[in-house]
């Protein structure tokens, strides 16, 4: 670890995990260079890139600018543990979460730090996200929940939202309070979900969020290859409940682990609904058992019945 920041601790810790992704860094570098809030330290953690060029970059971007530290983890482990990693060694009060391909403007960190400077309740902040083409240019914003400004602030109703519904925060758009994740931590060793892991523990523990409706951050489009990859995808967040349902028993919140059966449920719902046939059937089956009375398992099921009778009719034809 090689700290370049100086002894006088920053306002801000930004958290960059990266994986072999050297071209995309240097933009992400730039947009950080660009902010109009400059009090802040990157840590910049490499996630056991293969080769040389991850490295070599890194180096070359801790040369020019003193405010980045470089860290790098020996085993391959994911986003999860890069943060984790790097959360301890935060030195600022507030810490921010970016993505090593994604693009902050140039006011994001002075307008998040400003609204947790205005409103001591609110523990942490997202923003919407425009997701961006081969040219830079925006073509949707993302979440419609935050872009609506429709979601919750109250922990306990987004606790209950985040768990049945998945996530609707992006990540690469949070900034929160030091002390708001003292205890917590991201789900190591997942590809997916690691940070919807995260954010449950956050409500559950209580801690308000606000957001900004206008994208903070720009997202490159490939971030869509990820969550299509729905193999490795659906057993991560299946993952994610059981382990927040572990972490919900050891804090003594019964009152929120009761709702991991409808949970569960909704999760075999969303990958019904994805992998149609006789894989819809059978996990309709153990949504069924899991959580008879569970949402949208009856409208679930009566979709599932007209594609049955769509293909029976186009088969007689």
């Amino acid at each position: 670890m090689t700290d370049r920041s100086g002894p006088a601790a920053p306002r801000l810790s930004v958290i960059v995990p990266t994986y072999e992704r050297p071209e995309l860094l240097e933009k992400t570098w730039q947009s950080l260079a660009a902010q109009t809030f400059g009090d802040f330290e990157v840590l910049l953690v490499d996630d056991a890139s293969p080769g040389e060029k991850t490295p070599r970059k890194i180096a070359e971007l801790a040369a020019r600018d003193s405010r980045i530290r470089a860290l790098r983890l020996e085993q391959n482990g994911g986003p999860g543990s890069a943060r984790n990693a790097a959360f301890p060694l935060c030195r600022g009060e507030l810490v921010a979460l970016l993505d090593d391909d994604d693009l902050n403007e140039a006011e994001r960190f002075a307008r998040q730090v400003a609204l947790l400077d205005r409103r001591p309740e609110i523990d942490w902040v997202a923003s919407a996200v425009g997701w961006i083409d081969a040219a830079g240019e925006v073509f949707q914003v993302r979440p419609g929940l935050i872009r609506r400004g429709e979601l919750p602030e109250d922990p306990a109703a987004l606790f209950r939202l985040l768990l049945l519904d998945g996530n609707y925060v992006p990540t690469t758009s949070v900034m929160m309070r030091r002390s708001a994740a003292r205890g917590l931590h991201f789900l190591e060793g997942a590809r997916a979900g690691e940070d919807w892991f995260f954010f449950l523990q956050l409500a559950a523990r209580g801690h308000r969020l606000a957001t900004f409706a206008e994208p903070l951050v720009r997202v490159l489009r490939g971030h869509d290859s990820l969550m299509s990859d729905k193999a490795r995808t659906f057993p991560d967040q299946r993952r994610v409940l059981r382990e927040i349902g572990r972490w919900l028993e050891q804090e003594g919140r019964h009152e929120l682990a009761k709702l991991l059966r409808p949970a569960t449920a909704q999760q075999y719902l969303r990958e019904a609904r994805y992998w149609g046939g006789w894989r819809a059937l059978r996990l309709l089956l153990r949504a069924s058992l899991v959580a008879p009375g569970a949402p949208r398992l009856g409208e679930t099921w009566r979709w599932l019945a007209e594609l049955a009778a769509t293909k029976v009719r186009r088969f007689g034809q």
